[in-house]
Parts: C-alpha cells; structure tokens; sequence
C-alpha cells in the first residue's frame, strides 16, 4: 500500500470517530438537565408567552371621601393647583357596569358591592392648570391595580402617566409592571375619565393592551373583600 493510500485511511478514520463522538457529546448535552436558573427563566418565558396579549377592559369608581390633596399650592377656589400632592381610593368594576355618574354613594360606599371586583389606588401631582385644567393633561400619576386575592397586593398592574379630565378625551398610559400573575405585565393602557360620582370622584374606563402576563384579567366574580 502507498503512503497516500495509508493517509486517505488514517484521515478517513479519524474523520469518522470524530463525528461519532460530536454526535455522542451533542446527545449527552440535549439528554443533561439545564441549571435550576435556566430552567426557571425558561419556564417563566413560556408561560408568559402563552398568552402574548391580553386586551381587556375594566372600569374605575374613585371614592371622592377618600381623596385627599396638600395644603399648597392652591388655586384661588381652594382647589389643588399646579405641583399640588395628592393620594387617592377607589373601586374597580367590570367593563359595562359604570355611567358617568354611578359607582359610588354620596359616603364612599360601593354603589355596586357585589360587582366590585378589586381596589384602584393613585397617587401624583397636578400639572397644567391644576384642577381647573379642561383640556390635555390636569394630573401625572402613578396607579395601582388590586384584583383581590388571599393577600393584599397579591395580584397587581401598575401604571404610569398623565390623566384628562372628563371631556378632554383619553391619554394612553404606561404599563410597567405588577405583582403576581401580572409580575411580567408589559404594554399600555388608554384611560378615558367619563365624569364624577355622588361622592365626586372621577368614573374611568380602561382599556389594556397587555404583553407578557400569564392569565387574563379576573372576570366579573363577587367580591371577596370591599375596602373603605
């Protein structure tokens, strides 16, 4: 045999056993189980995936007994002017239970108890011409979704951004987080404020565009607990 014959052969064989082991080193790998971490991560894209957008509406009751404004800066009405801190309360109803002027009684209590199906909380600052403010933003605002559950805070959508006032048309919010199911809640949310309850807080609609949650908004149940 010549010595080309013998390294067509010797280069053949090694050829050979190198693809037999690539292919035995590539099946241990696929056969071995990923890092705890890796697997978790994996399992919560997965999940989050399953449902990639959720659009839903619900609806927004404020208490008017339950907002609360700083001492200054105020307008000549004694309203909340420009820069002026606030905090407020109220309920979240389903799509379809609220009017411009329903929701809530003249003393905070849900007008609609059965139907309440979480707590709203909200909280920023007047901007434009404080509450005087009829067209483009009058508030920015951070707010708080509750959907009850076994814990407070168990299942929540956060939101930022500006707020209208009732006739002034809607402003599109961010979503930027939540607890819970909503923990990887990403997206928008368009809030459109209808008018002012018998206690005279503002009644919203919201709908949302959300990316990355794990289940639909909760649906019209009974309430578990009603906050006041």
């Amino acid at each position: 045999m010549s010595m080309s014959k013998k390294s067509g052969g010797i280069v053949g064989i090694l050829v050979a056993t190198t693809l037999v082991l690539g292919g035995a080193i590539m099946a241990s790998a696929a056969d071995r189980p990923a890092p705890p971490e890796l697997a978790a991560e994996a399992a919560v894209q997965s999940t989050a995936t399953e449902v990639s957008q959720t659009n839903r509406t619900i609806e927004v009751a404020e208490d008017g007994t339950r907002f609360v404004f700083a001492e200054a800066p105020r307008l000549a009405n004694d309203l909340p002017a420009y820069g002026n801190a606030f905090v407020t309360q109220g309920y979240i109803y389903p799509a379809g239970t609220l009017t411009d002027n329903n929701g809530v009684l003249v003393d905070g209590s849900p007008q609609f108890p059965d139907r309440v199906i979480g707590e709203w909380t909200c909280w920023g600052y007047f901007v434009g011409e404080g509450a005087d403010t009829t067209e483009g933003p009058w508030v920015v605002t951070t707010q708080v979704f509750e959907f009850f559950g076994d814990i407070p805070g168990e299942d929540t959508i956060v939101t930022v951004g500006f707020e209208t006032p009732a006739g002034a048309g809607p402003a599109i919010r961010a979503v930027t987080g939540g607890s819970g199911d909503y923990g990887l809640a990403r997206g928008d949310v368009t809030q459109v404020t209808l008018g002012h309850n018998l206690s005279d807080g503002v009644n919203a609609v919201f709908d949302f565009d959300l990316r990355g949650v794990r289940q639909h908004l909760p649906p019209a149940e009974p309430a578990v607990r009603v906050p006041h």
